[in-house]
């Protein structure tokens, strides 16, 4: 048996995701939402398939996901989640106020961000910053 062609996976998944798993999607999605985790393990059931019937799978760089360093808290260094300017205790910290405005999104939202990390950068307690509104 001939090796056939490369293509890529998205390629490949294009052609065989359709037919090999709605059914299974289907039938799992009556039961409630897919989880990310099914997804993945659909698409690697999929490459498998494809690999075991003599594809050759190219994958893209741009199709890996990425792995995301959430960084540290600006203020205490702890670890913080992600979307988040500062730790969740650190937050508290801060005035009842300066979280109202920091949590505002408008066109003003990345200055009030500056604020709060040239504060926090020049050593200002939490209860004692302040944003614009």
């Amino acid at each position: 048996m001939s090796a056939r062609p490369a293509v890529t996976v998205p390629d490949a998944i294009a052609a065989v995701v359709a037919a090999e798993a709605e059914d299974y999607v289907t039938a799992r999605a009556l039961t409630g939402p897919l989880q990310h985790g099914e997804y993945v393990a659909i698409g690697h059931a999929v490459v498998a398939g494809l690999r075991g019937a003599g594809w050759h799978i190219t994958p893209l760089p741009t199709l890996e996901v990425p792995t995301m360093s959430h960084g540290p808290c600006p203020s205490c260094a702890a670890p913080k989640s992600p979307g988040k300017y500062v730790c969740l205790d650190c937050w508290q910290a801060l005035p009842a106020v300066t979280r109202r405005r920091l949590s505002r999104r408008d066109a003003q939202a990345m200055a009030r961000l500056r604020e709060l990390h040239r504060q926090l950068g020049c050593a200002v307690p939490l209860h004692k910053i302040t944003v614009s509104p």
